[in-house]
This record gives C-alpha cells, sequence and structure tokens, in this order.
C-alpha cells in the first residue's frame, strides 16, 4: 500500500553519507539505552533509524545501516544472533515496500510473522537452550519490539517529509499509522506497569518468604541449641562441686537422655578426658584418659568463661568424621578447670531446619565461625568444606536480602544467567555469633511462572496490534472512499449552481456519522443558499426582538452564575491564560485562606505546588483543546498544604479564553486512602492470622496466613461458621469468651486449638476487640503450636527434676544416717572421754546437716525449708544427746522459710552454741535456761541469737582466736553467711549472728576451710 504522492527530492552523495552516519550514531545510542519493559524484558530502538535510513536513502543504504546498528547488541547481549534477525528485517521490509509497494508497518508485520519469530526460535531455543518459555517471550517481545519501531520510523518519517516538501501522504496513510499509534503505545504502558507490578510483587514475596523462614529456623535452632546448651551447663556446675565418679553418673545420664548428643564428656584444665559416655569406643578402646590439648576453642573458654559453640573439626573417638559441639568452662572459684562437652547430631540440626524448609526449594547451609559448612542440602557441600562465593557479583538489598547474579558468558542470554541467580538471607546466632545461617532461594523456579504469564501478555498484545493494524485498514479504505467521491461531486458543483443545471446528482453513502453529515451538508448547502435570499429581510425583522431576549437571557445567567457562585461548597476559580486570577468564589478563599479582594491579586503560581511554570502552561493549552480532571496540591495563606481535585475547561468570554476551574479538599480523603492502603498491606503481609468476623461468627475477610496455616481456601472459610473449626473441647469456652466481648465490648485474650484442613489441630493464641459501631470483631491469632509442645515437654522435665532431687536428698539423709552410725559405732570402742566427746559432737553436726535433707525429701516444696519447724526438732534432738531435763529450752522466732545455702550453716551454729551450752554453761547439775531467737532488724538484716543464763563466757579465751573446733566453725559459718559474731557475756553468754537475707559469700569455702 503505497499511495503517498512521491515528491521527493535527490539528495547528493555528501549529504547522503551525512545522513546516513547520523542515523547510524543514534541507531546505536538507541540500542545501548534500552528500554526495560519488565523482568529483563528490554525494548530497544536501534531499528527505528535502520528503516529511516531504507525510507529515505534506498534499501542498500538500510541494510549497511541495520547491519552496523545492531552490531552493538552482540557486547550487550553476548551473542550474534540479534544481528541476523535485525539486518534480515530491514531486507524484508525493504523489498516489500519499495518493489511490493506496502506500506513499511504491514511489511515489518509479515517480517516477524513468516521469518522473525521462526528465527528467534531457532536460535534462542535450539542454538542457546534457552528455556521455551524464555523463547516465547523473546519471540512476541522481539515481534513487538520491531513493529513498534517500525510505527514510529513510519512516524518520524512521515513528519520530516511532509514539512520539508519533500512528500505528500494520503489521508489513508495518517489514519493508519494514528491508529496502530494508539493502540500500540497505551497497550504497551499498561502492560509494563501491570507486569512491573507483577515482578516487585513476587519479588517481595520471595524477599518476604526468606526473611520469615530465616527467622524461623534461626529461632527453632537457638531453642534447641540453648536447651542442650543448659544441659552441659548444668554438667559442668555439678562437675566444679563433686567427685569425679558422680560426674560419670550425670555425664552418662545426659547422654542417654539426649539423642541428639553423640557422646558427651567432661574434660579436666589439662585437656585429658576424665568422665565420658560411652567409655568406648567403636573398636573398644577406652575414651578415658585421651588428651585434647590442642583443640582451638581451649583459648576462648578460658578468656570468656562462657559457655560457647564449637567450630567444625575432626574426631578422635570413634571414626574421624567432621564434628561440631558444645561446650561449657568448668568454674571452680572462679578459675578456669576443664570443660564439659557435648558433641551434636548432625542429623538433629538438619531435622530443625529441614522442618522449615522441606515444603520450599530452599537451600541452606549452617557455617562455622570459620566459614566452614556443618550442614547443608547443597549436593556440592560437605561438612568442613570451606563455603566460598564471588562477592563481585553479590548486590545489597533491604532488610538483609541479597541477590547473587553470575556473570553472563559468551553465547549466553543475560536473561539466562539472571535464571541461575538467588537471593540470599544470612543470619548469625549463638552467645558469641559462632555460627551462621545462609538461606538461598534461587529465581528460577518464579521466573519460569513470571515468563510464562509475561508470554501470554505479549502474545496478546501482539495480536492486538496486529487486529488493529487490520481494521485500520480496512476503515482507512472505506474513508477514503466515501470522501474522494464527496470531492468529486463538489468539485463540479459551483457551476452546475451557476449555470442553474443542478440536474439529478447521486451522493455517496457511508457508514461513518461525520462523512454522512458532510453529505447531508452538502446536499443542503444548494437549497440553504437559494433560500438564504428570501430569509435576509425576516432576519431583518426580527433581529430587534431576537437582541431584547438574548439580553434578558443574559440578565438571567448571569443572576444564576452569582447564585452558583455564592451557594456553591466546591470552590470555583476563573483565570486567563497567563494564571491571572479573574473571578472566585467564596468557597475558594476560604479554601485558600484568602480574603475575595486578596485573591484576586493573586496568580495560579502563587498557591500552586506541585507543578512547575512549564508544566502549567503546557496544562493551559490541554484544558484549551478539551476539559480535564485531575489532582494537584494548592498552598493555602498560612503555608499548609492541601490536596485538591480539579475539574477544569476553557472558554471564550468578550474575545478572551479563561480557565474555568471548579476545586474540592481531598486532603482527608487522600489521608483516609493511604491508611487504608497500610492497613491492606499490613493484613496480607502479616505473620499472625488476622480476620474478620460478624456477631454470627462468620469469617467476613481472612489473610493469607490464614489460608497458609489452616490449609483451608478463602472462599472455604468465609462459608463456614469460625465454631465449626475448633476443637470440640475448646468450642464452649470460646463461645462463652465471643459472648462477654460482644456484651461487654472488651478485649478478648484466648487459647484454643483449630482444625486444619489435613484434621490435624493447631494451637492459636487470640486476640481480639470488638467494634459495636461497626458491629464487627477484628481478631489476630499466632500459632503456638509449638510452644504448647515445648511447655508439655518442659512441665515433664521439671517432674522428673523433682522426682530426681527428692530421692537425692533422701540418698543424702540415708548416708549421713550411715555416717552416723558408724560414728556411733566407733565411739563404743573409744575409752578416751575427749576422743568420744569428739565424735558425739561430729554425729551432731552429721543429724543437724541431715535433718535439712530429710526436711527437703519430705517437703512438697525443694528449695525453701520451714526453719523454725527444723529448728525445734534440731533442739530437741541435741537436748535428748545431752540429757539434761534441768535445762529449759525457747526457740522464739516467726514462721521462716529458707533455702539450703541459710538453712544448713545457721542449722550447725545454732548445733554448737546450744551444745556449747549444755557442756560448759551449767556445770555440776545447775538449773538454767537456752533461749534461740532470730528475728529481722530495720535495715533488712536477719540477726541468730543463742543466749544463757549459766556462768558465762570465760573472759580470758578469745571466741575468735580460739583451737577450739566449735568456735572456728562458728566464725567460718558466720563469714559464709556474710555476717558478723557478736559475743555478750554480762548475763549469762549471748552469741548473736547478724547476716543479710540471701546473700551468701561465694568466695568463703565453708566447712571445708576448717
Amino acid at each position: 500500500m503505497n499511495t503517498s504522492s512521491d515528491n521527493k527530492t535527490p539528495l547528493t552523495t555528501n549529504w547522503a553519507v551525512l545522513i546516513l552516519a547520523v542515523l547510524v550514531a543514534v541507531g546505536l545510542a538507541a540500542n545501548y539505552f534500552k528500554y526495560e519493559l519488565f523482568f529483563n524484558i528490554q525494548f530497544i530502538f536501534g531499528s527505528i533509524f535502520a528503516i529511516l535510513a531504507l525510507q529515505l536513502l534506498g534499501i542498500t543504504a538500510g541494510i549497511l545501516a541495520a547491519l552496523l546498528i545492531s552490531s552493538i547488541t552482540y557486547p550487550l547481549w553476548n551473542h550474534p544472533y540479534a544481528i541476523i534477525t535485525m539486518t534480515a528485517e530491514v531486507v524484508i521490509v525493504g523489498l516489500l515496500h519499495r518493489r511490493k509497494g506496502v506500506s513499511v508497518i504491514l511489511a515489518d508485520a509479515l517480517y516477524w510473522l513468516g521469518l522473525g519469530m521462526p528465527m528467534v526460535y531457532l536460535f534462542y531455543h535450539e542454538a542457546m537452550k534457552l528455556t521455551l518459555s524464555n523463547t516465547l517471550v523473546t519471540m512476541v517481545k522481539q515481534a513487538l519490539n520491531g513493529i513498534t519501531n517500525a510505527v514510529i520510523a513510519g512516524a518520524i518519517f512521515m513528519f520530516v517529509a511532509s514539512s520539508s516538501g519533500w512528500r505528500r501522504f494520503s489521508f489513508r496513510e495518517v489514519i493508519l499509522y494514528l491508529l496502530a499509534f494508539f493502540v500500540l503505545w497505551p497497550s504497551l504502558a499498561i502492560m509494563t506497569l501491570d507486569s512491573r507490578t507483577e515482578f516487585t510483587d513476587t519479588d517481595q514475596a520471595i524477599r518476604t518468604s526468606l526473611i520469615q523462614s530465616s527467622f524461623h529456623i534461626t529461632r527453632n535452632l537457638d531453642q534447641w541449641l540453648r536447651g542442650h546448651m543448659s544441659l552441659i551447663s548444668h554438667l559442668a556446675k555439678i562437675a566444679a562441686i563433686s567427685p569425679v565418679s558422680f560426674a560419670q553418673q550425670e555425664v552418662e545420664e545426659v547422654h542417654k537422655g539426649n539423642p541428639d548428643f553423640q557422646r558427651v564428656g567432661l574434660v579436666d584444665k589439662g585437656a585429658t578426658i576424665i568422665a565420658f559416655s560411652p567409655l568406648t569406643d567403636e573398636v573398644g578402646q577406652p575414651t578415658l584418659g585421651r588428651n585434647f590439648a590442642d583443640r582451638p576453642f581451649i583459648p576462648t573458654l578460658k578468656q570468656t568463661l562462657q559457655p560457647m559453640l564449637s567450630e567444625m573439626f575432626i574426631a578422635r573417638i570413634n571414626t574421624r568424621e567432621p564434628i561440631v559441639s558444645l561446650l561449657a568452662p568448668v568454674v571452680q572459684d572462679g578459675r578456669y578447670s576443664g570443660y564439659t562437652i557435648g558433641i551434636l547430631s548432625l542429623h538433629g540440626l538438619k531435622k530443625i531446619i529441614e522442618g522449615e524448609t522441606q515444603d520450599l526449594s530452599l537451600i541452606y547451609t549452617l557455617l562455622d565461625r570459620n566459614g566452614k559448612v556443618i550442614v547443608s542440602n547443597n549436593p556440592t557441600l560437605q561438612p568442613m568444606d570451606p563455603f566460598v562465593r564471588d562477592s563481585s557479583f553479590l548486590q545489597r538489598l533491604n532488610n538483609g536480602v541479597s541477590q547473587w547474579i553470575p556473570k553472563a558468558g559468551k553465547n549466553i542470554s543475560i536473561s539466562a544467567s539472571w535464571t541461575n541467580s538467588f537471593y540470599i538471607k544470612e543470619s548469625t546466632f549463638g552467645r558469641m555469633a559462632e555460627w551462621t545461617l545462609i538461606l538461598e532461594q534461587p529465581v528460577e523456579p518464579f521466573r519460569d511462572k513470571l515468563l510464562q504469564r509475561f508470554a501470554k501478555k505479549l502474545g496478546l498484545l501482539l495480536i492486538v496490534l496486529l487486529l488493529a493494524l487490520a481494521l485500520s485498514d480496512l476503515i482507512s479504505r472505506k474513508t477514503i472512499h466515501s470522501l474522494d467521491k464527496l470531492s468529486e461531486l463538489s468539485n463540479k458543483l459551483p457551476q452546475k449552481m451557476v449555470d442553474h443545471d443542478m440536474g439529478e446528482i447521486v451522493w455517496p453513502q457511508s457508514r461513518f456519522f461525520e462523512i454522512e453529515n458532510l453529505t447531508t451538508n452538502f446536499k443542503t448547502m444548494v437549497k440553504i443558499i437559494q433560500e438564504s435570499f428570501h430569509k435576509i429581510h425576516a432576519l431583518n425583522i426580527n433581529l430587534e426582538s431576537t437582541i431584547q431576549k438574548r439580553t434578558q437571557e443574559a440578565r438571567q445567567i448571569a443572576t444564576r452564575y452569582k447564585t452558583l457562585m455564592s451557594t456553591a461548597t466546591d470552590g470555583i476559580h476563573i483565570f486567563d491564560l497567563q494564571g491571572n486570577m479573574i473571578e472566585a468564589n467564596d468557597s475558594f478563599c476560604k479554601m485558600l485562606g484568602y480574603s475575595h479582594e486578596e485573591i484576586l491579586q493573586l496568580n495560579i503560581h502563587d498557591w500552586e505546588v506541585k507543578h512547575t511554570r512549564e508544566e502549567i502552561d503546557r496544562n493551559f493549552q490541554n484544558i484549551v483543546h478539551g476539559a480535564a480532571h485531575f489532582t494537584t496540591q494548592h498552598r493555602r495563606k498560612n503555608g499548609e498544604i492541601r490536596d485538591v481535585e480539579i475539574s477544569a475547561s476553557a472558554a471564550i468570554f468578550d474575545g478572551k479564553t479563561l480557565i474555568f476551574n471548579t476545586s474540592r479538599d481531598i486532603t482527608e480523603r487522600k489521608i483516609l486512602e493511604k491508611e487504608r492502603e497500610q492497613f491492606q498491606i499490613f493484613f496480607n503481609n502479616s505473620i499472625d492470622m488476622m480476620c474478620i468476623a460478624n456477631p454470627n461468627g462468620t469469617f467476613l475477610k481472612v489473610n493469607p496466613t490464614c489460608e497458609k496455616l489452616l490449609g483451608y481456601s478463602e472462599e472455604e472459610l468465609l462459608s463456614r461458621p469460625f465454631v465449626d473449626f475448633i476443637h470440640p473441647d475448646d468450642k464452649q469456652p470460646t463461645l462463652d469468651e465471643m459472648a462477654r466481648l460482644i456484651k461487654c465490648g472488651s478485649s478478648l485474650n484466648i487459647e484454643n486449638r483449630f482444625q486444619r484442613k489435613d484434621g490435624t489441630y493447631l494451637w492459636l493464641s487470640w486476640q481480639a476487640k470488638y467494634n459495636r459501631e461497626e458491629n464487627l470483631t477484628f481478631a489476630n491469632a499466632r500459632d503456638i503450636t509449638e510452644r504448647k509442645k515445648t511447655e508439655k515437654t518442659l512441665r515433664q522435665a521439671v517432674r522428673e527434676k523433682e522426682v530426681m532431687l527428692k530421692e537425692i536428698h533422701h540418698r543424702v539423709k540415708n548416708n549421713m544416717q550411715v555416717v552416723y552410725s558408724l560414728l556411733s559405732l566407733q565411739a563404743r570402742n573409744i575409752d578416751d572421754s575427749i576422743i568420744r566427746t569428739m565424735f558425739e559432737e561430729s554425729k551432731n553436726r552429721i543429724s543437724s546437716m541431715s535433718l535439712i535433707h530429710e526436711k527437703l525429701y519430705l517437703s512438697p516444696d525443694l528449695s525453701l525449708i520451714d526453719f523454725k519447724e527444723y529448728i525445734d526438732r534440731l533442739v530437741a534432738e541435741i537436748a535428748s544427746t545431752y540429757n539434761r531435763p534441768d535445762i529449759v529450752f525457747t526457740v522464739d522466732m516467726p514462721p521462716l522459710q529458707f533455702d539450703i545455702n541459710i538453712s544448713i550453716p545457721c542449722g550447725l551454729i545454732i548445733n554448737e552454741l546450744v551444745s556449747n551450752c549444755l557442756k560448759h554453761a551449767f556445770p555440776n547439775g545447775k538449773k538454767g535456761t537456752i533461749t534461740i531467737r532470730m528475728s529481722e532488724n530495720s535495715e533488712g538484716e536477719l540477726s541468730l541469737s543463742v543466749s544463757d543464763d549459766g556462768i558465762g563466757f570465760p573472759a580470758e579465751i578469745d571466741y575468735a582466736n580460739t583451737t577450739s573446733l566449735g568456735m572456728q566453725l562458728i566464725v567460718v559459718l558466720a563469714g559464709q553467711l556474710n555476717g558478723t559474731v557478736k559475743l555478750d557475756s554480762e548475763e549469762g553468754t549471748t552469741f548473736t549472728i547478724t547476716f543479710p537475707t540471701g546473700q551468701i559469700n561465694p568466695h568463703h569455702s565453708g566447712i571445708l576451710a576448717l
């Protein structure tokens, strides 16, 4: 289709060479500065200038320009195939356009459908081995790119040729280009925005999922490690105060009770194993006595005296396999005395991580502090391997997420390189951040889905464009046919009218309203001209009457205008094309905060904020050619910025073009829309379940987390009352709480079980609020299933620990009774009264401590002892031992409860002081009274006193410096309580020990100091 008038002015050779050079240079720049539609799908515009060279300079120059311009795609895209397709495009278009008379647009469309797209398929899918979805996107994109460039090139050529007078173009060609242009560009813009939004949403979803997975895995790993670290730390505390034989029992119990530990051991400060489980390795060799002084973590343990996670190292016990362990230092008197070690099962670590990644395509890697692999589901990585990544291809994103994109190789498409990229999230944990968890999310699964959707959108756009081209060709033919016929008739009509030879005229018929109107106008034109002379006289007669009528109508319109301006709630204002204010109503004055006189002195630039002067001038020109509706921002007199919605149109008044505007303040509406948008984002992206329900118990809206956690679709959740999902045992308590919530209008906090679609139940912690105004309940819930399981496990562990502690106290009491009995047997064979007395005193001390353990064994609370009851029984046993019925005992103290750290020292002190009173204060059977008191003074300290009314303490004896074991023991025990000893012997003897509650001197060795 080549209906243009060929009036082209020939170019000289020098001008042709210059134009070709300019077109090639601009074309190279247009290919380099590409426009990305979405997700690495790019439009280049170099072929525009190759087709221009074809139209301006001929087919040979066009092919040369295409070859030179497309050459830049080789370094940009890493393959030469784009050079072939772009050069072939100009060849085919040139042959069809120059020799067959086909328009550039149609010729380009025929090339891509018949040859271009099949070539792209062969090059990209067969030669470069791209995926089918990637190839389809590339095929359709290049076809669209080529046709779009042909439309632009044709439009530019039409403008340049017509402006310079080289050529004239038919109305048919103009219609074709305009229709193609106005179909193509809006479609491309809409698809670009939609596809970029879809890509952004997918990108954000990948990042959000990666961050959430990292958070859950790190939290679960940290909880798992802390639980096992507490066992190793507890074992270290026991080892610090217990003999090796007891430590060996504890090591074996920890190993047997925790399958996640492969081996458990105790190492002394010389790095030699002194307790271990199992006691033999796989070949039957004993594990005790082996030395590990070369382990790299020992200096850190000595320095920090804190539990830690080890790096990976090779085991020396059993098979020489990579292992990782939990370490806790054994601390005695604030100094390093060895460490306890628990060697972890790597299977246990994998189980924790894979519990969160099994349903995802995540690649996880757990590294130690030296960057060596602990566990990974990457088949190329094994434990102890160094983890190495080329950081030069790493792009830092937000929220700690990065993306790694490998470099594209030769003849490898950049989009293929992008497919092999992945998102990365790194997290450290441990007391000293010893370990690092790396999660990697490959892009390929998501990219394939996006490309399939993009291919459909691009294909649909190509089909629409081709249909538009066909339709525009049809419309242009129909339109031009009627216009040509009408042009022929109108050319002969004036002469026929002059000659009064109108005859019979056959007027053309058209389906277009405008052309039919034009034909009708021509048909009536003759009749109107003939009748016009007769009407002129009648019009003159009626002219005065008409003027009076129009004047009255003008007055009515003016009155209505004033009424409208004064009563309108919207701001109405009028200004000229220079922006000078002509008139404004009261509403607009109030909107900006000016008086009417002030506002008439203003220009639009005095209050307009959003648009520059150039933009306002362009907007005025657009409004002159048609009404406009848009939003902007105005500055009030006080400087406040307000959002405004404008409806504007132009009209000519007294020969002057004016802009008429209606303004409405939408600031509050904008704020509300933003708040709604923020709430919707929070609602959709919350990791907690969020829902809205009516008083009948029916879900009205649920967020995606509800669907994910419960396994139901949104339609399934909205189709049933929420009570149907609640565990039968939890239904009534939940309904009662909901009734109370609606009745009282308060908040709700409840835990219940919800049934998932697969029949299992989740424990959920609900928080809800009832809104009376909307008669709706807003609620959110958090999955606490794992917490419930952990609580159950902890309760069982606490019960087991209580049983174990009771058993320990029972055994300690029994062992002390055995020692007591042995001392009693030994004392029977001793004739020396002094030594026998020493034995009796030792028996009393053992009995005092044994009584403590008996009280703890029988007490429901293993941490506290009824101290008054304990002292009553202790005094009774001492009195029974010395058999002094003439002595009266008084215990004066309120009900008190102490732990074992206070009860044992106080009991031993009372034992020594009461025994001394019975032995020395009442000689020769003298009667008397012994009083034991305990009270709290104003400074919050406890005061323990033992007094008698006997003969008094000898003045020549210094109780603090005596060889008496009993007095030494009293001073040492008082020091262990961080207290002081005071003696008063004016009337009898009174020893008072004052000490702060709950403060035991950690550096005082107590009885062991003797």
